[in-house]
């Protein structure tokens, strides 16, 4: 994980927040998040946290961030505060260069 030192322009998805119920699972109280995706060019401004996925731990990291991966933080009830409805999901995958 490292921290942008400067703003930078590249093309990224973003997540939209349109919807978020609560469900059951196996007697576990989780959150069904509904979103929908947008490409496009943003900037991302200095002071940002960019989380790399490379390696061995791409599929985790992917899972772990992804607003509606069943593995994910999303859907756990402590996330609840972050996940407001029409609002912009507060993860964006870059998949523009970094530099």
């Amino acid at each position: 994980m490292t921290t942008l030192n400067d703003a930078l322009t590249t093309e990224v998805e973003t997540y939209r927040i349109r919807g978020v119920r609560t469900g059951q699972k196996e007697d576990k109280e989780f959150l069904e998040v509904d979103v929908s995706s947008n490409r496009g060019t943003r900037e991302i401004p200095a002071g940002h946290m960019v989380v790399r996925a490379r390696g061995i731990q791409t599929n985790l990291i992917v899972s772990l961030l992804e607003p509606q991966s069943q593995w994910g933080l999303a859907p756990l009830p402590e996330f609840a505060s972050m996940l407001e409805v029409e609002t912009e999901y507060p993860i964006l995958r870059i998949l523009g260069p970094l530099d």
